[in-house]
């Protein structure tokens, strides 16, 4: 459940809270950071107008953004938690990165964490100029335990690639250098391969872009791949002995399964040519539309056939 602080009410609440904390040491750096956003004009940003990007310990191992668990952007009020870094601590350096990209402004803030449980940060826009974040990210497995992200480029820019697991509304944590290290610009060239990852897991993406070293744009939009699904690549390979390629081989396995054996294939998402059934689907969301896809990809009209990552979660 997202707590939103712009709300006078729960401010006040706040302001008593922390009133009543106790004074000594035992309070930590376990509280909320939030504030105001404006633009350079005094305007209030729309809500889906603001992105940030926060790290601690001068390092970006593991980032913060705003479709994170606890923070967020809405209504005018920007607002996050210490306590969701897995190595918080006060005194502890923090930045976080502030983007409009609907009018180019921006603002970095850059202090040290402190040792209360509320902190307020108001955020001044202005002109600013930083990269966009990546289009027409795509993440596809190649094998069960492989997944390449390719991206649209743009010139005289690096990036940095980061993951979390699919069960986690957290953090993000980079994985083309996993120590974060800042004087690591990234990938230099708009693909990266991970050949991390677990076979029976499912993982979220994003890409940041840096133009000028410490110049971040704000993280692309989030993807997600499913890896527990016996799909890979393209759909249609359902006999899986043909390389990803599917063959009069495999359009006669599906034949097989709706007229004569019923047979269910080995791997029903391969069979799921147009993927109505989405990552897993049943003998239910199997049919002739889906043997016709696959002729007409073979013999027809050659229209290529969706990946297996295409399909909805």
């Amino acid at each position: 459940m997202k707590i939103k602080f712009f709300m006078p009410e729960l401010l006040c609440l706040l302001v008593v809270a922390v009133s009543l904390l106790p004074t000594t040491g035992d309070v930590l750096a376990q509280g909320t950071i939030y504030g105001e956003v404006l633009n350079s004009d005094l305007s209030v940003p729309p809500d889906g107008s603001i992105q940030f990007v926060g790290f601690i310990h001068n390092v970006d191992k593991e980032i913060r953004i705003q479709s994170c668990i606890g923070a967020a952007y809405e209504s005018g009020h920007w607002y996050d938690d210490f306590q969701n870094y897995l190595s918080e601590s006060p005194g502890a350096p923090y930045q976080y990165y502030f983007f409009d990209v609907s009018n180019m402004e921006g603002a970095v803030l850059s202090k040290t964490i402190p040792n209360n449980s509320f902190q307020l940060e108001n955020i001044a826009l202005s002109p600013a100029t930083f990269p966009l974040p990546v289009s027409n990210l795509q993440v596809n497995r190649l094998d069960r335990t492989t997944v390449r992200l390719d991206w649209t480029t743009e010139p005289d820019v690096t990036w940095h690639v980061y993951r979390r697991d699919g069960s986690s509304e957290g953090s993000f944590f980079r994985v083309d250098n996993p120590l974060g290290t800042l004087t690591d610009r990234g990938e230099t060239q708009p693909f990266y391969v991970d050949r991390t990852v677990d076979s029976n897991s499912c993982y979220y993406y994003v890409v940041v872009t840096e133009s000028t070293p410490g110049n971040y744009s704000p993280a692309s939009r989030v993807m997600f791949i499913d890896l527990t699904s016996c799909c890979v690549g393209q759909v249609g390979d359902i006999n899986g002995i043909d390389g990803d390629e599917p063959t009069i081989g495999d359009v006669a396995l599906l034949i097989d399964h709706l007229f004569i054996s019923y047979t269910d294939p080995a791997c029903m998402p391969e069979a799921d040519v147009n993927q109505s059934g989405g990552l897993h689907p049943t003998r239910n969301e199997i049919s002739i539309g889906d043997a016709a896809i696959l002729i007409d990809h073979l013999f027809i009209n050659f229209v290529p056939l969706l990946k297996c990552s295409d399909a909805a979660p």
